[in-house]
């Protein structure tokens, strides 16, 4: 079988590209494949449970980031080798005295599947994500209103069916 290759290079914003890992983040936290696609190439990938992951950070004249998860598709997967933390610093964004400040978004994509999902974030967190895609933007953006509507008034209640 011959190698395919699917590479995509633009210039986008932060948000764009935080955008755009969190929508691969989402689709690795499954079980299925994952989808890349730009014009008309089109390529579909299903990493196994434990893919090889790379993180490099170079940072010279240019200052590149990549990202990689790497498997062979019939090897046994490699060992880990350790943890990662991301640290975030923000010093602009301190609370109110005597209150926490909280940012935070609603996030309309589309699944791999064709479906509209939603995930609320702040800070580059993801504090929710939808539990299923629906059809249209519009049917995302009326369950988005409802929470809205009801998250201020909810109650915290523990399932005890197990």
């Amino acid at each position: 079988m011959a190698d395919e290759y699917f590479e995509y290079e633009a210039s986008r914003t932060r948000s764009e590209i935080a955008t755009s890992l969190r929508a691969i983040a989402d689709e690795l936290d499954g079980d299925g494949p994952i989808t890349f696609s730009s014009g008309d190439r089109t390529i579909s990938v299903t990493p196994p449970e434990r893919p090889w992951f790379e993180l490099e950070v170079e940072r010279g004249e240019e200052v590149e980031i990549e990202i990689e998860l790497e498997w062979d598709r019939h090897a046994e997967p490699r060992p880990s080798t350790g943890g990662l933390a991301v640290e975030s610093v923000n010093s602009d964004d301190e609370p109110e005295t005597g209150e926490e400040a909280v940012e935070g978004a609603f996030e309309l994509y589309e699944d791999s599947a064709g479906k509209w999902r939603f995930r609320l974030v702040s800070d580059g967190t993801i504090l929710a994500n939808s539990s299923g895609g629906r059809e249209s933007q519009e049917e995302v953006r009326r369950v988005i209103e409802r929470i809205r509507r009801v998250a201020p008034e909810a109650a915290i209640e523990e399932d005890q069916s197990s």
